[in-house]
């Protein structure tokens, strides 16, 4: 007897990816009664328009026919907050990691008497459907150092502070995708009350408050995910978890400041794919700049548009031999922002554990520190306020 769905129960629209007419009657029968699959999109490349126009409420990406297609197409959903399931016929375990590192929420198989595809459908839970989550879709900002002690940390709660200071209703989160060694809690003195480990295991029963009451919190109120005390949760810490935590994340707050990138393996590529703005941060002196001159070359080899990326030099000093012109010519780039060389101030705010925004309100460092958020398209340039909050 055929299932008839509730009016509480409404059927999951559904768009179909990749499979061919066999495989997607397959898939539908295994669905009957709890999804309607609007639209087939056997053509990987022209899947996204597809998406885009039916606004389901789950993706079905069969492997099978191009599989390094639908692995990047899975990839591209999660900054997107689409959910997807993976289907193959293919039971080899390394088809479920490759499906699970794309950022998939789940991985079935297409064959057998299990209706496996059902199972995995029917499993997630009914908030991750696309009309929820484009009720809010929060600006995701990469902090990324070109070398290691230019600062990066610095700018990346800086900034997150600034971004807090402007407007007491904004919520505001900084990531540190560093689970082993990162600097994060230590420049806020703050000890973790709940890490990566702990947000990842109760993504699907977090709601809106729930999540900003459970976050780690900051004298500021600014939230942080962090590492916990034990140093093996990183081992848990995978690309598919860094996409799965920068999507929900994006979801419950406005701006969400991920920092501890530092090389360009799978999380953190994770996290620049999913970014709307790269801050990449240099510092005036030779091996920065080699290092910056590698990097953009990487970040425009991923394609990444030019207006995604945006050039911060940190600790600048107008006399230093290496002066902002030949750093543009040098990296054929714009300098985007530039932050003042004030070391007392800015370790001074670090040892105490307080923002500058709070701690040296009135500094030179902190009204660079503000520049930086128009600089980053990350406020408009008319909602920069005076250090005694008139507008300029």
């Amino acid at each position: 007897m055929q299932e008839v769905p509730s009016a509480q129960e409404p059927k999951q629209p559904i768009v179909v990816v990749g499979a061919h007419e066999l495989e997607a009657t397959i898939i539908r029968r295994q669905l009957d009664g709890i999804a309607e699959i609007v639209a087939l999109a056997p053509d990987v490349a022209k899947a996204m328009d597809v998406i885009r126009e039916k606004r389901p409420s789950l993706v079905i990406l069969f492997m099978d026919h191009d599989r390094d297609a639908v692995l990047a197409l899975a990839r591209q959903l999660v900054p997107e907050n689409v959910p997807s399931v993976m289907v193959s016929r293919d039971r080899n375990p390394d088809m479920i990691l490759l499906a699970m590192r794309s950022g998939a929420r789940d991985f079935a198989y297409l064959e057998g008497d299990d209706n496996d595809v059902r199972r995995a459908v029917s499993a997630l839970p009914a908030s991750s459907s696309v009309a929820t989550a484009q009720l809010h879709r929060g600006t995701v900002v990469a902090m990324f150092g070109c070398k290691g002690g230019c600062g990066a940390t610095t700018l990346a709660t800086n900034i997150a502070g600034a971004l807090l200071d402007g407007d007491e209703h904004r919520r505001v989160v900084i990531v540190d995708i560093d689970a082993q060694m990162g600097d994060v809690l230590t420049f806020l003195d703050a000890a973790s009350t709940y890490s990566w480990t702990d947000l990842l295991r109760n993504l699907p029963r977090l709601d809106d408050e729930l999540v900003h009451r459970s976050l780690t919190a900051h004298a500021s109120g600014l939230r942080v995910v962090a590492q916990g005390s034990d140093l093996e949760e990183a081992d848990h810490i995978d690309a598919a978890a860094v996409m799965q935590t920068i999507a929900f994340l994006r979801q419950h707050y406005d701006y969400v400041v991920v920092d501890g990138i530092r090389d360009f393996r799978e999380n953190a590529l994770a996290v620049l794919d999913a970014a709307d703005r790269i801050a990449v941060t240099m510092t005036q002196d030779v091996p920065s700049l080699k290092n910056a001159s590698r990097c953009l070359g990487v970040f425009r080899r991923l394609g990444y548009r030019a207006e995604k990326l945006k050039l911060i030099v940190n600790r600048y000093h107008k006399r230093d031999k290496l002066d902002l012109d030949t750093i543009s010519d040098a990296l054929a780039a714009t300098i985007h922002a530039t932050v003042s060389n004030d070391y007392p101030t800015v370790i001074r705010a670090i040892n105490e554990g307080v923002l500058l925004v709070k701690g040296a309100p009135h500094a030179a460092v902190t009204d660079d520190i503000r520049e930086v958020l128009p600089a980053l398209d990350l406020v408009p340039r008319e909602e920069k306020r005076h250090w005694f909050g008139r507008r300029r």
